[in-house]
């Protein structure tokens, strides 16, 4: 019988059932996608606007310390005086007032006056001449003259300190940096992070930073974002350096971030539809299948009963099946009534006939031969 090889189990819906929950959830997962995609754009966006903030306040944070250094200097030549006490005052004086400057130096008509150095804090004071031209180069030299050109104040700062001083008043970016000069030559650096130091550097001398606006560029090599801030007042630059920490996994990670609501939605709707479609549908069908197998192997008295809470369609089959397996039973019951019937007056029949057939040979019998 056809109902006999019945599958016990559904696997065929479980994969139409999965094939359409999935295809109703794509639109959803390509609009999930779509959101990562612009939130992840909206970020990068974010992050290199914060950046450049970021360096802007750095290179104007340094242009200040210059700026003081510049009216220092300018004070300077309306006040001069040769003693050597008032210049160890006034040396010691623009140290407290500014602590990245190394070296002053005031001429008179040409003549130097008064001239001080420290290379380092806490290195002895030096009035020696060679020991202030010495250190000028390394220096950023501010230099102020007179109205009459009668006066010439020249303050030298420390690079590493005027790039640092901003640095140390910020919160700490683990980001690197470099001061240029107007030749592009690297004065000062600073990197919190030893292992970048290198790459950095490296990345500051291969690349060309002549230019006088803020930018933010994408270097290639391992993921450096640069900015480039000029010092204002200044031909000198600042370089700062941002490594990314995104890895080759980072994009398929939010791909995946993205996309697991959506997948947790499938599954979550597959579950409770595959347990709704158990609790009231498949185990019915099963009932009803394995009612039609027994009927099919041979118990006619099989039957799917009363289906309480079964859907409607279903209580309407089983129903159906249970009035055709009677309906088939009342035959069957009037077919072998009938033929019951039909076999008893057969037997009637030949008795009858057998005994008609006795009385006949025995009047045969009786008359003289």
């Amino acid at each position: 019988m056809p109902w006999a090889k019945l599958p016990v189990s559904s696997p065929k819906i479980d994969r139409h059932l999965f094939g359409y929950v999935a295809g109703a959830l794509v639109p959803l997962a390509v609009l999930s996608f779509a959101f990562f995609y612009a939130a992840h754009v909206r970020r990068v966006d974010m992050a290199r606007v914060d950046f450049i903030d970021y360096a802007r306040l750095i290179g104007q944070s340094s242009a200040k310390i210059i700026a003081r250094a510049e009216g220092f200097a300018a004070g300077l030549t309306a006040r001069v005086n040769t003693g050597a006490a008032t210049c160890d005052a006034v040396f010691q004086s623009l140290q407290d007032e500014l602590r990245p400057a190394m070296s002053l130096r005031i001429s008179v008509d040409g003549l130097p006056v008064c001239a001080r150095t420290r290379h380092r804090e806490g290195d002895e004071v030096s009035s020696a001449f060679e020991d202030i031209q010495a250190s000028e180069p390394e220096a950023i030299l501010v230099t102020r003259k007179s109205v009459d050109d009668h006066v010439i104040v020249s303050i030298g700062l420390r690079p590493r300190a005027v790039l640092t001083a901003p640095i140390a008043a910020t919160t700490s970016s683990h980001a690197s940096f470099a001061l240029l000069t107007p030749e592009g030559q690297i004065l000062a650096d600073y990197s919190d992070r030893k292992e970048e130091k290198a790459s950095f550097l490296r990345l500051v001398k291969k690349r060309d930073f002549s230019g006088d606006t803020t930018s933010s560029v994408q270097s290639p090599e391992k993921g450096w974002i640069v900015a480039v801030v000029p010092i204002t007042g200044t031909n000198f630059r600042i370089v700062i350096g941002l490594l990314r920490s995104q890895t080759i996994w980072e994009p398929w990670f939010g791909i995946a971030k993205s996309l697991l609501i959506p997948a947790l939605l499938l599954a979550v709707i597959f579950v409770v539809l595959r347990f709704g479609m158990q609790r009231f549908l498949l185990q019915y069908l099963r009932h009803i299948y394995a009612t039609f197998r027994r009927y099919g192997a041979g118990d006619t008295d099989a039957r799917v009963g009363r289906l309480e809470r079964a859907p409607a369609e279903i209580q309407l089959l089983g129903m159906t099946f249970d009035m055709m397996a009677d309906r088939i039973a009342y035959r069957t019951r009037d077919l072998e009534n009938s033929l019951a019937e039909q076999q008893r007056l057969t037997r009637e029949l030949h008795h009858r006939i057998k005994n008609t057939l006795q009385m006949i040979a025995s009047l045969l019998g009786m008359q003289p031969a």
